[in-house]
């Protein structure tokens, strides 16, 4: 959902994934006036808490563990994780527990951004692709 911002409700293990995920309540508005509320689950970054805000590609947004954002309007340097390799498709990338990507560069001629992946591999993605802020929560997963 982009736009959008939510709260988390409660963080919860899940026993697919080394990572906890947190469940976000958000409310939309509907038809003008009704104010649908909604559920959906992200993977927890580290330092997210129950009643934190979290927001979704929303312009003017702060860049906080948690909230989401195109790789074209992130700041470089900071510390990303599920990060999409295709617009829309959903994250793909840097998604286990305790792990994190960092935004190296953003190429100005052809809209491709440059992520240093936990391997030391640095990997060329498009700007439009999502990632979100903080390193992967639950660090101390064995």
């Amino acid at each position: 959902l982009q736009g959008v911002q939510g709260v988390v409700k409660r963080l919860e293990y899940d026993p697919n994934r080394s990572a906890d995920i947190a469940l976000i309540e958000y409310g939309r508005e509907h038809d003008g006036a009704n104010v649908v509320k909604g559920h959906a689950y992200i993977i927890a970054p580290e330092g997210l808490k129950p009643g934190d805000s979290v927001v979704s590609n929303k312009a003017g947004a702060t860049v906080s563990p948690g909230n989401a954002f195109k790789l074209r309007d992130i700041p470089v340097g900071v510390e990303i994780h599920n990060i999409e390799l295709r617009p829309g498709k959903g994250g793909q990338m840097v998604r286990s527990a305790g792990t994190f990507a960092t935004l190296m560069r953003r190429e100005a001629g052809d809209g491709y951004c440059i992520v240093k992946l936990p391997s030391g591999e640095q990997r060329y993605v498009r700007g439009e692709c999502m990632a979100t802020i903080g390193a992967v929560g639950n660090k101390d997963h064995h």
